[in-house]
């Protein structure tokens, strides 16, 4: 993943933005033209040495200051996931895809490391055919004791066992979503679709969501009054899985994999930093699956990664919105 900064004005000019441009400047020979920009993998790895070792990095930068450039890294990650969310085309594309899948009439589970939500939201042309998703979490909107201080009310349904739907597809986002807002006090997370978690660019606080219809202007649980955290994962070398949460999905999703007869992987590229995902997949016995790998290009490097997890892989060199309709294709019988 490469970290190329906010071409937004708006991010960019920011008080944050700037303060980690100068961070940039410092520390990683950057300037205004420069074309080879660290990847925000070796940034965060960077910020994290000193900070679980608890040292200064120089006067300038402080262990406090570190932690605060931590945070900014993060809050602008989630600014430039914003820029890019409403795009009428891949919309439009994921709605295609979504219906694709459904004929295929399989149980169907998908696992991901996106934060992004563009691909979820697009779900709701097969919502209206009482098909759902299932995030696998217990999330903070089915009680009433939340739901009744929001208004409006925004969610998918809650799975109900007696609830004849269409189909349910399981979904597990393992490094979290900028639409899940974490309360640390009472370990819930409230999901809000079509709203996205939004940073103060200036004072670098999470802002309310839109639809709270109250008064304050940083986001807080409606039940004890905590702020609240958007529940990710970065892109780290050195992950945190204490979350019992995003712990959780974990194995819901290894409990899938395991059942699981064809595992598709769609422009994947397996990042270094994602050594729990390759971890995931070597607890599964890959070698009796029927494993597909989609992606526009593959190098040697991507080929190698795919091959220790699985050695009968089929690479189909493919753009995502040129195999739609030869999905099928790759899906062998349950």
């Amino acid at each position: 993943m490469q970290c190329t900064l906010p071409t937004n004005s708006e991010i960019k000019e920011s008080k944050i933005g700037k303060i980690f441009i100068d961070f940039l400047k410092d520390n990683f020979n950057y300037t205004e033209n420069c074309k080879n920009f660290p990847t925000i993998e070796e940034i965060y790895s960077f910020l994290d040495f000193f900070i679980s070792q608890g040292e200064n990095l120089n006067s300038k930068y402080h262990i406090n200051k570190l932690k605060d450039i931590w945070q900014i890294l993060t809050q602008l990650i989630f600014g430039v996931i914003e820029l890019d969310t409403y795009d009428k085309k891949a919309f439009e594309i994921y709605d295609k895809f979504w219906q694709e899948l459904f004929n295929l009439n399989h149980k169907i589970s998908i696992i991901t490391t996106n934060y992004d939500s563009c691909f979820f939201e697009s779900f709701e042309s097969l919502y209206i055919q009482n098909c759902l998703l299932d995030y696998n979490i217990d999330f903070a909107n089915y009680y009433d004791d939340y739901s009744k201080r929001i208004n409006p009310f925004y969610c998918w349904d809650k799975p109900n066992e007696n609830e004849n739907y269409s189909q349910i597809i399981n979904v597990y986002k393992l490094h979290g979503s900028i639409d899940w807002l974490y309360c640390s006090n009472c370990n819930k997370v409230l999901y809000t679709p079509f709203i996205h978690a939004k940073y103060n660019l200036d004072n670098g606080i999470l802002k309310e969501p839109e639809f709270f219809g109250l008064s304050k202007q940083v986001a807080k649980c409606p039940l004890d009054n905590c702020k609240y955290d958007v529940l990710i994962v970065p892109p780290t070398y050195n992950k945190n899985f204490k979350n019992s949460i995003l712990k959780e999905l974990y194995f819901k999703a290894l409990y899938d994999l395991r059942s699981a007869k064809n595992i598709i992987f769609i422009g994947y590229s397996f990042p270094d930093a994602d050594y729990n995902i390759k971890a995931l997949f070597n607890r599964v016995d890959m070698e009796n699956k029927n494993v597909v790998v989609i992606d526009k290009k593959f190098d040697r490097n991507k080929r190698r990664k795919y091959k220790s997890i699985c050695k009968n892989i089929i690479f189909k060199e493919i753009a995502f919105e040129n195999c739609i309709n030869e999905f099928k294709t790759y899906v062998i019988s349950q």
